[in-house]
């Protein structure tokens, strides 16, 4: 088996990104969830319907950076881009949010990102149109010691649930944001850029 050439697969993606086919891919995941959401909310009537989003890659764009960077992860780089909080809305999930704040349902973030970035990750998200939220969880120090982000995000929807939410979404751009349960449909973003396990 021959394995595909490192420079290759990356102009590969680039050219993905930009022919306009992943804004599409993703305009059509986020139509079904719409499509999903307007036919069941009204069996939801009366609970503490939910939908919870992922944000790098999902809510918020950060191929400036994964370019820039030629998707390599130099964390000095990536917590400057984060400071800056200019990262761009995902316009597929920006108008999934909005139809789900219009609806009622409690919005919620869940995203592997540390605490210690909860205040420009807000900014951010307001920045990039999505303006009122009911939740933004995020990992504490001690999570990120002890937790692969896949089994945080789990626990974290477990206690959602505990908490009388009935999240009918869960979007996300990793298998990871939507492994283990605690939803009544997961919808994946494509994204080629990296894996988060």
């Amino acid at each position: 088996m021959e394995i595909p050439n490192l420079g290759v697969v990356k102009e590969q993606i680039k050219a993905y990104h930009d022919s306009g086919l992943y804004d599409k891919e993703i305009k059509a995941v986020t139509d079904s969830a719409k499509q999903y959401l307007e036919e069941n909310l009204a069996r939801y009537q009366g609970q503490k319907a939910a939908i919870v989003f992922d944000i790098d890659e999902t809510t918020l764009s950060n191929w400036p950076i994964i370019l820039a960077q030629d998707f390599a992860f130099v964390y000095n780089e990536r917590q400057a881009w984060v400071a800056k909080a200019e990262a761009p809305a995902i316009q597929g999930s920006l108008e999934l949010y909005r139809l789900a704040r219009d609806k009622g349902l409690a919005i919620i973030f869940l995203t592997g990102r540390g605490d210690s970035e909860r205040t420009l990750t807000a900014l951010n998200l307001k920045r990039a149109g999505y303006t009122t939220f009911t939740e933004l969880i995020m990992m504490s120090p001690e999570q990120e010691k002890k937790l692969e982000v896949g089994e945080f995000k789990r626990l974290e929807r477990k206690r959602l649930t505990a908490q009388g939410y009935r999240i009918l979404i869960n979007i996300g751009d990793q298998a990871s944001d939507l492994a283990g349960g605690y939803a009544e449909a997961t919808f994946k973003l494509p994204n080629p850029m990296y894996y988060v396990p």
